[in-house]
């Protein structure tokens, strides 16, 4: 009978011991309270730990205590607030028995305020893998700086155009290991202990030991040193703990906060720890540190520590869709997300590797937080979590909007704009003359006013002005800078009580205006600069009448002129009033009537296009509904030279033998804008000619006529034209017409400079745009580029040159990617890259 309890109790105690959490055997770690601070003296004699005073000392002989460590004894207990760290001791015993059944006892004592076991630590990573990688437009030339697609996705690039860092705070990753000599480690590194081996370098044992290296890289690796990958936080000081027990993170985290950290990386967890807890507080209140902690992997919303500590900032993994990781735990205790699905970063030794895991999402996260301490060094901890979680961006997850991945997943760029930037962007510019007329004369004044938005995730701005400067010779400003109203997130602001303003020389000819705007505020705001380019002096020969009534193509023939080099005036034409005192002073006029169903041409229009051809001069007139609007209406066979005939239902349009058009095909669908729906087929009158017809078929879609004026006709838009495989582009079509008519229009020169030593890239005319804009390049002797187009995210959308020879180029783009599809409208960056080269700009769209 002894024998079957002996080996009951023996079951028992096995059962009881596997059941416990891991720990270090033998370890129990006790917190004596405070009042005892000077009266604890603790000895080993003959292999037994003795205190003096003997209740406590009957504890250490019953349960075999043989050997004791002070966890922290050069704690400051005269901090603010007094944790007593110094009061913890850690014991040992031969038996991890007789320390699991001390707990009890200790906590029995009075003078103890709590005992656990000295549990193990947990990493949460997973093996790793690539993710579909994303193309930079920033300029760290870090050669894997590709593979971090995470970087892209926080708008990390985005950040860097604001700020690189100064190297004022630090982040400390407490984790297995930091491989402080890595050649993408060492020049952040500040410095680092290793509370396994009780020695100053964290540096782990094994290759195999790379979960804390590979944190280390996500936190801080060096950046734009030509080496390896960058990181978020671009540079900041870099701390290394090597643990491996609930104690020695606890020494770590106390380690950290003395020596400098101003933000503590936790990519571990422990069960429930009173002594964790206490160094956490005391890191968090008396330092001012800022704690992050990862969730884990588990997939379940059970809380994990220190993540689920107060002042520990939980954190979960999302993948490239913005979806909550599939291993994540979630949970209303989470605080924020960031990325954590195939993370490249370093290893050992002086490697490099994918993980996964919320492991990696932390470092990611506790970097943004110290770049962002960085900038500015007077943020507290919890302004600065503030910040970062007022950046955060929605996830389309169904666990974000339960409330279940806290304030979203990190955005580095709005993160930096919310700690001292304002977003204000230009979206309008209207430079008008006397009686707001569109152009302007010699001696005359013109005044530029211009809306500017705030953007909803910046900060407010005050003290809002825009000052203007230009390189023409042909006007000088009376009024060079612009004053706005203070503007908040969300509002839009303009200058119109202060209009920048400027007079045309009284000798000058006519010629493209360039003025370039710089934006002043406080804050400063994120992107400061913009132009616009206009004509002024005399009167060009080309006029541009906007009679669509919403005004949205205009870009679509402006700019196409702008890239051929011809000067023109743009005049709007949705307002009442006759325009024939305006267009009579032009050699050629094009109209286009964008989407209008009725009234495509009203009274006016038709009295001042009669005079206008009769006077012998020359029209391109573009636009869908023309002929079906004016059926009826002698105005169509008498001066537009056709009849109404129906519509057509194909987009593709060929070119007549013999016309102005041989030889081309256009097509009208398929690109930006995709507003075609009724296109007019024509019959010609007397003396009109064929110019395109319909594909497939004979219905005629577009006519030339010469007969006293010159006319070109299409009975569809010629906004929609594409570029794209056999169809030409706006520009082809537009050069047959300028050609013919041969009104005595003169294109301005193109500028063609000297072949220059470095590569260039500028945008022509202004770099806000709605349907299309170009750029100059210039590619240096005995070098190739590529120019690309990326989003803000730092995904490539399109290529539009590949393995540029030297010299130099003219390109556009209409606002869509590869595939001919339109983008939505926003900031683009438009890159040109060599072999040793780069240099990009940012422009805007709007759609």
């Amino acid at each position: 009978m002894k024998k079957a309890i002996a080996l009951m109790i023996l079951s028992f105690l096995a059962v009881s011991l596997l059941a416990l959490p891991e720990h270090k055997p033998g370890e129990v770690v006790v917190k004596f309270t405070t009042e005892y601070r000077n009266s604890i003296d603790f000895q080993v004699s003959e292999g037994q730990v003795l205190s003096g005073i003997p209740s406590l000392d009957g504890v250490l002989k019953n349960y075999g205590i043989t050997d004791y460590y002070q966890l922290i004894p050069e704690y400051d207990h005269n901090q603010n607030t007094d944790y007593g760290l110094d009061m913890i001791y850690v014991f040992s015993s031969q038996s991890d028995q007789n320390a699991v059944n001390s707990i009890p006892a200790f906590e029995k004592l009075g003078i103890v305020e709590y005992a656990e076991l000295n549990y193990r630590i947990k990493f949460f990573n997973e093996t790793g893998n690539n993710q579909t990688g994303w193309e930079p437009f920033f300029t760290p030339n870090d050669p894997s700086l590709g593979q971090q697609w995470f970087l892209a996705k926080i708008s990390a690039e985005k950040a860097w155009d604001l700020y690189t860092g100064n190297n004022n705070m630090v982040v400390s990753v407490i984790d297995d290991g930091c491989e402080k000599d890595h050649a993408d480690l060492a020049a952040n590194y500040v410095t680092g202990y290793d509370y396994v081996n009780n020695d100053n370098d964290p540096t782990p044992p094994t290759a195999n030991d790379n979960h804390g290296t590979h944190c280390c890289g996500l936190a801080a690796a060096v950046t734009n040193n030509g080496t390896g990958i960058a990181a978020v936080s671009f540079n900041v000081g870099l701390i290394g703990v090597r643990t491996y027990y609930c104690t020695q993170c606890c020494q770590g985290i106390y380690f950290s906060s003395q020596n400098g950290a101003n933000v503590i990386s936790m990519s571990w967890s422990c069960p429930y720890s009173s002594t964790m807890l206490s160094a956490v507080n005391d890191a968090y209140v008396n330092y001012d540190v800022l704690l992050f902690g990862a969730s884990g992997n588990d997939n379940w919303s059970i809380i994990q520590y220190p993540a689920g500590y107060g002042n520990v900032s939980a954190v979960a993994a999302s993948n490239g869709s913005d979806i909550k990781a599939d291993f994540s735990n979630f949970g209303t205790w989470i605080d924020i997300t960031a990325p954590g699905t195939g993370m490249y970063s370093t290893v050992p030794f002086g490697s490099y590797a994918y993980m996964d895991g919320t492991s990696m999402s932390t470092p990611l996260v506790a970097g943004l937080a110290t770049y962002i301490r960085d900038f500015d060094t007077t943020l507290t901890n919890a302004a600065t979590l503030s910040i970062l979680q007022d950046a955060c961006e929605p996830m389309n997850d169904t666990f974000y909007t339960a409330g279940l991945l806290g304030a979203g997943r990190i955005n580095a760029y709005r993160s930096i704009g919310k700690a001292g930037f304002t977003g204000l962007l230009p979206v309008a510019i209207d430079v008008t003359g006397p009686g707001g007329s569109c152009h302007i004369l010699p001696g005359e004044q013109g005044s530029i006013v211009i809306d500017l938005a705030c953007d909803t995730a910046f900060n407010s701005a005050t003290n809002v002005s825009v000052d203007a400067n230009s390189t023409s010779g042909i006007i000088t400003f009376n009024n060079s800078s612009g004053d706005f109203s203070n503007a908040n997130p969300g509002d839009t602001v303009d200058n119109s009580a202060d209009p920048i303003t400027f007079t045309v020389d009284g000798g000058a000819s006519t010629e493209f205006v360039t003025v370039c705007f710089t934006i002043n505020s406080d804050p400063a705001t994120a992107v400061d600069t913009f132009s616009v380019t206009f004509t002024a002096g005399g009167i060009p020969e080309i006029c541009v009448v906007n009679a669509d009534p919403a005004g949205q193509y205009i870009s679509n023939y402006t700019t196409p002129l702008s890239d051929l080099g011809y000067l023109y005036d743009c005049y709007p034409r949705w307002s009442d009033g006759p325009m024939g005192s305006l267009i009579n002073d032009y050699s050629m006029v094009i109209w286009y009537t964008g989407d209008a169903t009725a009234n495509v041409l009203t009274n006016d229009d038709i009295n001042d296009l009669s005079s206008y051809l009769g006077s012998g001069k020359d029209l391109f007139i573009t636009g869908q509904n023309i002929a079906e609007d004016l059926d009826g209406n002698s105005f169509l066979p008498d001066y537009l030279k056709v009849t109404y005939s129906g519509n057509a239902t194909t987009s593709v349009h060929d070119g007549i033998s013999g016309s102005i058009f041989e030889g081309l095909m256009i097509a009208t669908a398929g690109g930006s804008p995709a507003n075609q729906t009724s296109r007019d087929i024509l019959i010609p009158g007397t003396n009109a000619q064929q110019a395109f017809i319909y594909h497939g078929g004979s219905d005629v879609a577009a006519i030339q006529y010469f007969g006293g004026y010159k006319l070109v006709f299409f009975g569809f838009g010629f906004e929609a034209i594409h570029e794209n495989g056999p169809f030409v582009s706006r520009d082809t079509v537009l050069v047959r017409i300028l050609d013919w008519f041969e009104t005595g229009v003169e294109e301005q020169p193109l500028e063609n400079p000297v072949l220059g030593s470095e590569l260039s890239l500028s945008v022509k005319g202004s770099s806000v745009f709605s349907n299309r804009i170009s750029f100059a390049v210039n590619v240096p002797e005995q070098q190739s580029a590529d120019v690309h187009i990326y989003d803000m995210t730092g995904r490539r959308v399109i290529t539009l040159g590949s393995n540029l020879q030297s010299g130099n180029y003219q390109l556009s783009w209409e606002g869509k990617d590869t595939m001919g599809r339109s983008l939505s409208g926003g900031n683009y960056i438009v890159k040109v890259i060599s072999n040793n080269q780069s240099d990009f700009q940012r422009i805007l769209f709007i759609r």
